[in-house]
Protein backbone atom coordinates (compact mmCIF):
# COMPACT_ATOMS: atom_id res chain seq x y z
CA UNK A 1 0.00 0.00 0.00
CA UNK A 2 1.36 3.29 -1.00
CA UNK A 3 2.24 6.48 1.37
CA UNK A 4 -1.03 7.97 0.12
CA UNK A 5 -3.43 5.21 0.31
CA UNK A 6 -2.03 4.62 4.19
CA UNK A 7 -2.43 8.14 5.11
CA UNK A 8 -6.15 8.05 3.65
CA UNK A 9 -6.59 4.86 5.41
CA UNK A 10 -5.59 6.82 8.67
CA UNK A 11 -7.60 10.06 8.10
CA UNK A 12 -10.77 7.80 7.14
CA UNK A 13 -10.49 5.54 10.42
CA UNK A 14 -9.60 8.79 12.45
CA UNK A 15 -12.96 10.61 11.34
CA UNK A 16 -14.86 7.20 12.05
CA UNK A 17 -13.61 7.23 15.53
CA UNK A 18 -14.44 10.92 15.88
CA UNK A 19 -17.59 10.73 14.40
CA UNK A 20 -18.39 7.82 17.05
CA UNK A 21 -17.41 9.48 20.01
CA UNK A 22 -19.00 12.57 19.18
CA UNK A 23 -22.88 10.77 18.22
CA UNK A 24 -22.09 9.25 21.84
CA UNK A 25 -21.06 12.17 23.67
CA UNK A 26 -24.27 14.04 21.91
CA UNK A 27 -26.52 11.43 22.72
CA UNK A 28 -25.71 11.39 26.54
CA UNK A 29 -24.89 15.13 26.96
CA UNK A 30 -28.36 15.94 25.38
CA UNK A 31 -29.83 13.66 27.40
CA UNK A 32 -28.17 15.42 30.63
CA UNK A 33 -29.33 18.71 29.49
CA UNK A 34 -33.03 17.23 28.65
CA UNK A 35 -33.44 15.85 31.95
CA UNK A 36 -31.94 18.62 34.29
CA UNK A 37 -34.01 20.89 32.02
CA UNK A 38 -37.29 18.70 32.80
CA UNK A 39 -36.47 18.72 36.43
CA UNK A 40 -35.77 22.25 36.50
CA UNK A 41 -39.70 22.86 34.76
CA UNK A 42 -40.94 20.23 36.74
CA UNK A 43 -40.00 21.91 39.62
CA UNK A 44 -41.31 25.52 39.25
CA UNK A 45 -44.36 24.17 38.08
CA UNK A 46 -45.49 22.10 40.61
CA UNK A 47 -44.69 24.43 43.05
CA UNK A 48 -46.46 27.05 40.56
CA UNK A 49 -50.09 25.00 40.70
CA UNK A 50 -49.40 23.98 44.39
CA UNK A 51 -49.42 28.05 45.18
CA UNK A 52 -52.49 28.37 42.76
CA UNK A 53 -54.09 25.24 44.66
CA UNK A 54 -53.49 26.16 47.94
CA UNK A 55 -54.48 30.17 48.00
CA UNK A 56 -57.80 29.36 46.84
CA UNK A 57 -58.37 26.91 48.98
CA UNK A 58 -56.91 28.90 52.51
CA UNK A 59 -59.17 31.40 51.44
CA UNK A 60 -61.85 29.47 51.96
CA UNK A 61 -60.68 27.25 55.06
CA UNK A 62 -59.68 30.96 56.66
CA UNK A 63 -63.19 32.13 56.12
CA UNK A 64 -64.84 28.92 57.51
CA UNK A 65 -62.67 29.79 60.48
CA UNK A 66 -63.10 33.20 60.83
CA UNK A 67 -67.02 32.06 60.46
CA UNK A 68 -66.72 29.95 63.47
CA UNK A 69 -64.78 32.14 65.74
CA UNK A 70 -67.93 34.89 65.32
CA UNK A 71 -69.00 35.93 68.38
CA UNK A 72 -72.69 36.08 67.70
CA UNK A 73 -72.28 32.38 66.05
CA UNK A 74 -70.27 31.27 69.21
CA UNK A 75 -73.31 32.64 71.29
CA UNK A 76 -76.03 31.10 68.71
CA UNK A 77 -74.43 27.56 69.20
CA UNK A 78 -74.84 28.42 73.21
CA UNK A 79 -78.57 28.83 73.02
CA UNK A 80 -79.58 28.02 69.81
CA UNK A 81 -83.34 28.19 70.97
CA UNK A 82 -83.01 31.78 71.03
CA UNK A 83 -84.78 33.17 67.99
CA UNK A 84 -83.58 36.56 67.65
CA UNK A 85 -80.18 35.63 68.28
CA UNK A 86 -80.84 32.74 65.85
CA UNK A 87 -82.24 35.24 63.26
CA UNK A 88 -78.88 37.06 63.66
CA UNK A 89 -76.54 33.92 63.25
CA UNK A 90 -78.18 33.34 60.33
CA UNK A 91 -78.02 35.90 58.81
CA UNK A 92 -74.56 36.40 59.42
CA UNK A 93 -73.75 32.82 58.18
CA UNK A 94 -75.61 33.52 55.15
CA UNK A 95 -73.28 36.76 54.65
CA UNK A 96 -70.51 34.69 54.76
CA UNK A 97 -72.22 31.83 52.51
CA UNK A 98 -71.97 34.64 49.81
CA UNK A 99 -68.41 34.65 50.38
CA UNK A 100 -67.77 31.48 49.71
CA UNK A 101 -66.63 30.48 46.48
CA UNK A 102 -69.44 27.43 46.30
CA UNK A 103 -71.86 29.95 47.63
CA UNK A 104 -73.22 27.08 50.59
CA UNK A 105 -73.43 26.61 54.06
CA UNK A 106 -73.86 24.31 56.78
CA UNK A 107 -74.33 24.58 60.79
CA UNK A 108 -75.13 22.14 63.52
CA UNK A 109 -75.45 23.01 67.44
CA UNK A 110 -74.43 20.22 69.83
CA UNK A 111 -77.42 21.84 72.02
CA UNK A 112 -80.08 21.26 69.56
CA UNK A 113 -78.48 18.81 66.60
CA UNK A 114 -80.53 20.69 64.33
CA UNK A 115 -78.13 20.21 60.49
CA UNK A 116 -79.10 23.87 58.62
CA UNK A 117 -77.88 23.73 55.40
CA UNK A 118 -78.05 27.49 53.57
CA UNK A 119 -80.86 28.39 56.39
CA UNK A 120 -82.80 25.59 56.41
CA UNK A 121 -83.25 22.62 58.61
CA UNK A 122 -82.75 19.55 56.70
CA UNK A 123 -82.61 16.58 59.64
CA UNK A 124 -81.88 16.44 63.32
CA UNK A 125 -78.58 14.89 64.03
CA UNK A 126 -79.10 11.28 65.72
CA UNK A 127 -75.94 10.80 67.85
CA UNK A 128 -76.92 7.34 68.84
CA UNK A 129 -76.60 5.93 65.23
CA UNK A 130 -72.65 4.49 64.55
CA UNK A 131 -72.67 6.51 61.61
CA UNK A 132 -73.53 9.64 62.53
CA UNK A 133 -70.09 9.47 65.64
CA UNK A 134 -67.97 11.67 63.22
CA UNK A 135 -69.76 14.93 64.86
CA UNK A 136 -68.76 14.04 67.81
CA UNK A 137 -65.21 13.20 67.22
CA UNK A 138 -64.96 16.74 65.02
CA UNK A 139 -65.89 18.42 68.69
CA UNK A 140 -63.42 16.51 70.66
CA UNK A 141 -60.19 17.57 67.85
CA UNK A 142 -57.81 20.24 68.91
CA UNK A 143 -57.51 21.78 65.38
CA UNK A 144 -59.90 24.58 64.32
CA UNK A 145 -60.91 22.60 61.00
CA UNK A 146 -61.16 19.99 59.63
CA UNK A 147 -61.94 18.40 56.22
CA UNK A 148 -63.66 15.35 54.32
CA UNK A 149 -63.11 14.64 50.61
CA UNK A 150 -65.71 12.84 48.51
CA UNK A 151 -67.02 12.75 45.19
CA UNK A 152 -70.63 13.90 44.54
CA UNK A 153 -71.64 11.19 41.76
CA UNK A 154 -74.71 13.49 41.16
CA UNK A 155 -72.99 16.60 41.06
CA UNK A 156 -69.93 14.82 38.89
CA UNK A 157 -67.63 17.35 41.31
CA UNK A 158 -65.00 16.56 44.06
CA UNK A 159 -66.22 18.16 47.05
CA UNK A 160 -64.26 19.33 50.06
CA UNK A 161 -66.53 19.55 53.18
CA UNK A 162 -64.77 21.91 55.64
CA UNK A 163 -65.90 21.57 59.50
CA UNK A 164 -65.01 24.70 61.16
CA UNK A 165 -65.08 23.80 65.28
CA UNK A 166 -67.35 26.20 67.35
CA UNK A 167 -65.55 26.43 70.72
CA UNK A 168 -66.97 28.52 73.96
CA UNK A 169 -64.80 30.81 76.32
CA UNK A 170 -63.28 27.46 77.68
CA UNK A 171 -62.29 25.74 74.40
CA UNK A 172 -65.00 23.09 74.65
CA UNK A 173 -66.63 22.33 70.97
CA UNK A 174 -69.90 23.32 70.86
CA UNK A 175 -71.01 23.14 67.39
CA UNK A 176 -69.67 22.50 63.63
CA UNK A 177 -69.90 25.43 60.87
CA UNK A 178 -68.73 24.97 57.18
CA UNK A 179 -69.04 24.57 53.61
CA UNK A 180 -68.69 22.64 50.89
CA UNK A 181 -66.01 23.27 48.61
CA UNK A 182 -65.75 22.68 45.05
CA UNK A 183 -62.43 21.25 44.42
CA UNK A 184 -63.13 19.99 41.06
CA UNK A 185 -63.64 23.98 39.91
CA UNK A 186 -59.97 24.50 41.77
CA UNK A 187 -58.02 21.73 40.19
CA UNK A 188 -59.68 22.55 36.34
CA UNK A 189 -58.03 26.09 37.55
CA UNK A 190 -55.08 24.37 38.14
CA UNK A 191 -55.10 22.81 34.99
CA UNK A 192 -55.35 26.07 33.19
CA UNK A 193 -52.37 27.21 31.63
CA UNK A 194 -50.73 24.00 32.04
CA UNK A 195 -48.10 22.37 29.08
CA UNK A 196 -49.55 20.52 26.62
CA UNK A 197 -46.18 18.19 26.97
CA UNK A 198 -47.16 17.79 30.97
CA UNK A 199 -49.58 15.14 32.83
CA UNK A 200 -50.99 16.07 35.78
CA UNK A 201 -53.29 14.22 38.21
CA UNK A 202 -54.01 14.77 41.93
CA UNK A 203 -54.32 11.36 44.27
CA UNK A 204 -55.55 10.74 47.93
CA UNK A 205 -54.28 8.70 50.29
CA UNK A 206 -56.13 5.50 48.90
CA UNK A 207 -54.41 6.18 45.49
CA UNK A 208 -57.21 6.99 44.04
CA UNK A 209 -57.01 9.72 41.54
CA UNK A 210 -59.02 12.68 42.99
CA UNK A 211 -58.05 15.44 40.02
CA UNK A 212 -57.73 14.66 36.39
CA UNK A 213 -58.92 16.44 32.66
CA UNK A 214 -60.67 13.15 32.55
CA UNK A 215 -63.82 13.54 34.87
CA UNK A 216 -64.47 9.22 34.16
CA UNK A 217 -61.54 8.63 36.31
CA UNK A 218 -62.71 10.06 39.05
CA UNK A 219 -66.09 8.88 38.51
CA UNK A 220 -64.62 4.93 38.81
CA UNK A 221 -62.23 5.72 41.27
CA UNK A 222 -59.34 4.99 39.16
CA UNK A 223 -55.98 4.24 40.61
CA UNK A 224 -53.06 6.69 39.77
CA UNK A 225 -50.86 3.05 39.11
CA UNK A 226 -53.66 2.60 36.62
CA UNK A 227 -52.96 5.71 34.56
CA UNK A 228 -49.03 5.94 35.23
CA UNK A 229 -47.71 2.25 35.45
CA UNK A 230 -44.38 3.02 36.27
CA UNK A 231 -45.05 4.94 39.77
CA UNK A 232 -45.73 1.54 40.69
CA UNK A 233 -42.02 0.74 41.10
CA UNK A 234 -41.60 3.96 43.07
CA UNK A 235 -40.40 3.72 46.92
CA UNK A 236 -42.82 6.18 48.00
CA UNK A 237 -46.10 7.33 46.80
CA UNK A 238 -46.96 10.08 49.68
CA UNK A 239 -43.91 11.77 50.09
CA UNK A 240 -43.65 14.87 52.63
CA UNK A 241 -41.30 17.10 50.72
CA UNK A 242 -41.55 17.00 46.63
CA UNK A 243 -39.39 14.24 45.32
CA UNK A 244 -38.41 13.66 41.58
CA UNK A 245 -38.06 10.27 39.79
CA UNK A 246 -36.66 8.85 36.40
CA UNK A 247 -37.68 6.36 34.20
CA UNK A 248 -37.03 4.97 30.69
CA UNK A 249 -40.09 7.32 29.38
CA UNK A 250 -39.49 10.34 31.34
CA UNK A 251 -39.35 12.31 34.07
CA UNK A 252 -41.62 12.65 37.16
CA UNK A 253 -42.39 14.82 40.03
CA UNK A 254 -44.53 13.82 43.69
CA UNK A 255 -45.71 16.98 45.31
CA UNK A 256 -47.52 17.05 48.97
CA UNK A 257 -50.59 18.89 49.10
CA UNK A 258 -50.97 18.46 53.00
CA UNK A 259 -54.09 20.92 53.38
CA UNK A 260 -55.97 17.90 51.80
CA UNK A 261 -53.87 14.76 52.60
CA UNK A 262 -53.48 14.64 48.36
CA UNK A 263 -50.65 14.01 46.29
CA UNK A 264 -49.56 15.72 42.84
CA UNK A 265 -47.82 14.25 40.13
CA UNK A 266 -46.85 15.32 36.93
CA UNK A 267 -44.81 13.81 34.53
CA UNK A 268 -42.79 14.76 31.21
CA UNK A 269 -42.30 12.45 29.01
CA UNK A 270 -39.08 12.10 26.69
CA UNK A 271 -39.96 14.40 23.55
CA UNK A 272 -37.93 13.74 20.48
CA UNK A 273 -38.41 17.21 19.68
CA UNK A 274 -36.98 18.72 22.93
CA UNK A 275 -34.44 15.81 22.97
CA UNK A 276 -32.68 17.31 19.90
CA UNK A 277 -33.42 20.49 20.39
CA UNK A 278 -30.98 20.34 23.68
CA UNK A 279 -28.74 18.75 21.45
CA UNK A 280 -27.46 21.60 19.81
CA UNK A 281 -25.55 23.18 22.24
CA UNK A 282 -23.87 19.68 22.76
CA UNK A 283 -23.67 19.39 19.13
CA UNK A 284 -22.03 22.99 18.44
CA UNK A 285 -19.39 21.98 20.92
CA UNK A 286 -18.43 19.07 19.07
CA UNK A 287 -18.32 20.92 15.88
CA UNK A 288 -15.92 23.73 17.52
CA UNK A 289 -13.91 20.50 18.93
CA UNK A 290 -13.47 18.99 15.55
CA UNK A 291 -13.08 22.26 14.01
CA UNK A 292 -10.05 23.08 16.33
CA UNK A 293 -8.61 19.46 16.02
CA UNK A 294 -8.89 19.52 11.76
CA UNK A 295 -7.10 22.89 12.19
CA UNK A 296 -4.52 21.42 14.58
CA UNK A 297 -3.47 18.71 12.49
CA UNK A 298 -3.36 21.23 9.29
CA UNK A 299 -1.19 22.90 11.36
CA UNK A 300 0.34 20.19 12.01
CA UNK A 301 1.24 19.31 8.07
CA UNK A 302 1.45 22.94 7.44
CA UNK A 303 4.14 23.88 9.99
CA UNK A 304 6.35 20.74 9.97
CA UNK A 305 7.68 22.31 5.90
CA UNK A 306 7.87 25.55 7.27
CA UNK A 307 10.02 25.01 9.59
CA UNK A 308 12.06 22.47 7.22
CA UNK A 309 12.26 25.75 4.74
CA UNK A 310 12.74 27.97 7.35
CA UNK A 311 16.24 26.26 9.09
CA UNK A 312 17.18 25.64 5.34
CA UNK A 313 17.21 29.56 4.89
CA UNK A 314 18.64 29.82 8.85
CA UNK A 315 21.83 27.48 7.35
CA UNK A 316 22.08 29.14 4.27
CA UNK A 317 21.99 32.83 6.04
CA UNK A 318 24.47 31.91 8.13
CA UNK A 319 28.33 30.56 8.04
CA UNK A 320 29.40 30.11 4.72
CA UNK A 321 25.96 30.35 2.54
CA UNK A 322 25.97 26.70 1.67
CA UNK A 323 23.87 27.43 -1.27
CA UNK A 324 24.01 23.32 -2.74
CA UNK A 325 21.59 22.44 -0.26
CA UNK A 326 17.96 21.86 -1.03
CA UNK A 327 14.07 21.22 0.62
CA UNK A 328 12.89 18.17 0.36
CA UNK A 329 10.41 17.80 -2.60
CA UNK A 330 8.60 14.80 -0.91
CA UNK A 331 7.50 16.19 2.28
CA UNK A 332 3.99 14.70 3.86
CA UNK A 333 1.76 17.29 3.57
CA UNK A 334 -2.26 17.68 2.83
CA UNK A 335 -1.65 21.41 1.43
CA UNK A 336 -0.41 21.65 -2.11
CA UNK A 337 0.44 24.96 -1.78
CA UNK A 338 3.57 23.42 0.04
CA UNK A 339 5.25 21.68 -2.34
CA UNK A 340 4.73 24.39 -4.86
CA UNK A 341 6.72 26.16 -2.20
CA UNK A 342 9.31 24.40 -1.73
CA UNK A 343 10.21 23.86 -5.23
CA UNK A 344 9.85 27.34 -5.98
CA UNK A 345 12.60 27.82 -3.14
CA UNK A 346 15.17 25.46 -4.59
CA UNK A 347 14.72 26.90 -7.74
CA UNK A 348 15.38 29.86 -6.64
CA UNK A 349 18.12 28.69 -4.42
CA UNK A 350 19.73 27.02 -7.64
CA UNK A 351 18.82 30.20 -9.52
CA UNK A 352 21.09 32.08 -6.53
CA UNK A 353 23.73 29.82 -6.52
CA UNK A 354 24.05 30.36 -10.62
CA UNK A 355 23.84 33.41 -10.42
CA UNK A 356 26.90 33.77 -7.87
CA UNK A 357 29.00 31.43 -9.85
CA UNK A 358 28.61 33.43 -12.98
CA UNK A 359 29.63 36.52 -10.48
CA UNK A 360 32.79 34.31 -9.36
CA UNK A 361 34.11 33.66 -13.03
CA UNK A 362 33.29 37.74 -13.67
CA UNK A 363 35.49 38.05 -10.73
CA UNK A 364 38.13 35.89 -11.69
CA UNK A 365 37.79 37.26 -15.50
CA UNK A 366 38.41 40.47 -14.02
CA UNK A 367 41.33 39.70 -11.59
CA UNK A 368 43.16 38.43 -15.30
CA UNK A 369 41.99 41.47 -17.23
CA UNK A 370 43.15 43.87 -13.95
CA UNK A 371 46.54 41.59 -14.22
CA UNK A 372 46.85 42.58 -18.04
CA UNK A 373 46.57 46.30 -17.39
CA UNK A 374 48.99 46.46 -14.53
CA UNK A 375 51.34 44.88 -17.30
CA UNK A 376 49.99 46.99 -19.67
CA UNK A 377 50.38 50.17 -17.36
CA UNK A 378 54.19 48.81 -16.81
CA UNK A 379 54.57 48.19 -20.84
CA UNK A 380 53.38 51.75 -20.76
CA UNK A 381 55.74 53.36 -17.67
CA UNK A 382 58.38 52.12 -19.78
CA UNK A 383 58.17 53.39 -22.87
CA UNK A 384 57.51 56.77 -21.54
CA UNK A 385 60.98 56.34 -19.62
CA UNK A 386 62.55 55.27 -22.70
CA UNK A 387 60.45 58.22 -24.61
CA UNK A 388 61.78 60.86 -22.12
CA UNK A 389 65.25 59.53 -22.48
CA UNK A 390 64.98 59.92 -26.40
CA UNK A 391 63.55 63.65 -25.60
CA UNK A 392 66.70 64.17 -23.40
CA UNK A 393 69.19 62.80 -26.04
CA UNK A 394 67.29 64.62 -29.00
CA UNK A 395 67.82 67.85 -26.52
CA UNK A 396 71.40 66.92 -26.20
CA UNK A 397 71.61 66.62 -30.21
CA UNK A 398 69.82 70.17 -30.31
CA UNK A 399 72.22 71.71 -28.07
CA UNK A 400 74.79 70.25 -30.33
CA UNK A 401 73.20 71.32 -33.68
CA UNK A 402 73.07 74.68 -32.02
CA UNK A 403 76.61 74.57 -31.48
CA UNK A 404 76.90 73.85 -34.48
CA UNK A 405 74.80 76.15 -36.42
CA UNK A 406 76.55 78.57 -34.82
CA UNK A 407 80.21 77.31 -35.45
CA UNK A 408 78.69 77.05 -39.33
CA UNK A 409 77.40 80.40 -38.98
CA UNK A 410 81.00 81.81 -37.73
CA UNK A 411 82.49 79.11 -39.57
CA UNK A 412 80.53 79.22 -42.95
CA UNK A 413 83.47 79.58 -44.96
CA UNK A 414 85.41 76.93 -42.87
CA UNK A 415 82.30 74.38 -43.41
CA UNK A 416 81.32 74.69 -46.66
CA UNK A 417 82.91 72.04 -47.33
CA UNK A 418 81.45 69.74 -44.79
CA UNK A 419 77.70 70.16 -46.09
CA UNK A 420 77.67 66.19 -46.77
CA UNK A 421 78.79 65.80 -43.42
CA UNK A 422 75.99 68.14 -42.14
CA UNK A 423 73.26 66.44 -44.63
CA UNK A 424 74.01 62.51 -43.05
CA UNK A 425 73.55 64.57 -39.49
CA UNK A 426 70.43 65.90 -40.52
CA UNK A 427 68.99 62.85 -42.01
CA UNK A 428 69.80 61.20 -38.97
CA UNK A 429 67.77 63.36 -36.70
CA UNK A 430 64.71 62.89 -38.72
CA UNK A 431 65.41 59.67 -38.33
CA UNK A 432 65.44 60.65 -34.51
CA UNK A 433 62.28 62.31 -34.44
CA UNK A 434 60.23 59.56 -36.54
CA UNK A 435 61.15 56.93 -33.57
CA UNK A 436 59.80 59.61 -31.05
CA UNK A 437 56.59 59.76 -32.93
CA UNK A 438 56.82 55.98 -33.22
CA UNK A 439 56.90 55.75 -29.53
CA UNK A 440 54.32 57.95 -28.59
CA UNK A 441 51.71 56.65 -30.68
CA UNK A 442 52.08 53.16 -29.48
CA UNK A 443 51.66 55.20 -25.83
CA UNK A 444 48.49 56.64 -26.99
CA UNK A 445 47.64 52.73 -27.82
CA UNK A 446 48.48 52.03 -24.78
CA UNK A 447 46.39 54.47 -23.33
CA UNK A 448 43.30 53.44 -25.17
CA UNK A 449 43.84 49.41 -24.32
CA UNK A 450 43.85 50.70 -20.68
CA UNK A 451 40.57 52.55 -21.06
CA UNK A 452 38.91 49.51 -23.23
CA UNK A 453 39.78 47.29 -20.12
CA UNK A 454 37.65 49.61 -17.68
CA UNK A 455 34.68 50.12 -19.17
CA UNK A 456 35.04 46.14 -19.59
CA UNK A 457 35.39 45.67 -15.70
CA UNK A 458 32.72 48.56 -15.45
CA UNK A 459 29.94 46.62 -17.93
CA UNK A 460 30.89 43.02 -15.47
CA UNK A 461 30.34 45.01 -12.17
CA UNK A 462 26.98 46.54 -13.70
CA UNK A 463 25.93 42.70 -14.57
CA UNK A 464 26.73 42.05 -10.87
CA UNK A 465 24.81 44.40 -8.93
CA UNK A 466 21.98 43.82 -11.25
CA UNK A 467 22.41 40.13 -10.50
CA UNK A 468 22.67 40.62 -6.59
CA UNK A 469 19.23 42.65 -6.97
CA UNK A 470 17.33 40.24 -8.85
CA UNK A 471 18.47 37.64 -5.75
CA UNK A 472 17.55 40.29 -2.90
CA UNK A 473 14.05 40.89 -4.61
CA UNK A 474 13.33 36.86 -4.65
CA UNK A 475 14.56 36.42 -1.36
CA UNK A 476 11.95 39.34 -0.59
CA UNK A 477 8.65 37.92 -2.18
CA UNK A 478 9.68 34.30 -0.49
CA UNK A 479 9.34 36.55 2.53
CA UNK A 480 6.04 37.81 2.16
CA UNK A 481 4.31 34.83 0.96
CA UNK A 482 5.47 33.39 4.61
CA UNK A 483 4.26 36.49 6.15
CA UNK A 484 0.92 36.35 4.63
CA UNK A 485 0.75 32.45 5.52
CA UNK A 486 1.61 33.54 9.39
CA UNK A 487 -1.05 36.59 8.75
CA UNK A 488 -3.88 33.69 7.41
CA UNK A 489 -3.14 31.29 10.27
CA UNK A 490 -3.82 34.60 12.63
CA UNK A 491 -6.89 35.44 11.32
CA UNK A 492 -8.06 31.37 11.43
CA UNK A 493 -7.60 31.94 15.37
CA UNK A 494 -9.32 34.77 15.87
CA UNK A 495 -12.57 33.15 13.88
CA UNK A 496 -12.73 30.15 16.60
CA UNK A 497 -12.66 32.80 19.22
CA UNK A 498 -15.40 34.19 17.74
CA UNK A 499 -17.35 31.07 16.74
CA UNK A 500 -16.34 30.61 20.84
CA UNK A 501 -17.98 33.21 22.58
CA UNK A 502 -20.80 33.40 20.42
CA UNK A 503 -21.89 29.69 21.20
CA UNK A 504 -20.94 30.97 25.04
CA UNK A 505 -23.37 33.73 24.24
CA UNK A 506 -26.41 31.71 22.71
CA UNK A 507 -26.13 29.10 25.46
CA UNK A 508 -26.64 32.02 27.98
CA UNK A 509 -29.44 33.65 26.12
CA UNK A 510 -31.14 29.95 25.31
CA UNK A 511 -31.34 29.27 29.28
CA UNK A 512 -32.37 32.62 30.37
CA UNK A 513 -35.34 32.41 27.76
CA UNK A 514 -35.93 28.85 29.07
CA UNK A 515 -36.32 30.55 32.33
CA UNK A 516 -38.32 33.24 31.51
CA UNK A 517 -40.70 30.88 29.30
CA UNK A 518 -41.24 28.69 32.57
CA UNK A 519 -41.76 31.47 34.52
CA UNK A 520 -44.37 33.15 32.00
CA UNK A 521 -46.14 29.50 31.56
CA UNK A 522 -48.76 29.62 28.31
CA UNK A 523 -47.81 33.67 27.66
CA UNK A 524 -43.92 32.09 27.12
CA UNK A 525 -44.52 29.27 24.95
CA UNK A 526 -43.95 31.50 21.73
CA UNK A 527 -40.80 32.83 23.53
Amino acid sequence: MSDKNKNLAKSVGFIAVLAVVAVCVLYFSAFFVFRSKARKTLSQTAQLKYLEFESNLKTELLLAVQMAKSPTIVEYMKTPSDPELSKRAQAEIYSFQESFKGKNSFSISDNDLLYYSNGKVLYTLDKSDPANSWFDSCLALSDPYTFIVSYDIALKKNMLWVDAIVRDEAGKGIGLIGTGINLTDFVDQTYRNLDSSLTMFFYNMDKEITGATDVSLLENHALITSQLRELGNAGNLFPSAPEIYSTSKGEYILYPVPSVNWTMVIFQPYNLSQFFGNAIVPLAAILILVFFTLVALMGVHLVHPLNEVKETVDSISQGNADLTRRLDVNVKTTLKVIPAIVNGFNGFIAKLQAIIGTVKVSKDNLSASGSRLHSCIDDTVSSIELLNSNIGGMSSSIGRQTDSVSATVQAVNRISGNIETLNRMVVNQSETVHEASSAIEQMVGNIQAVNNSIEEMSKSFTGLDENADLGMSKLDEVNSRISQIQEQSEMLQNANLIISSIAEQTNLLAMNAAIEAAHAGEAGKGF
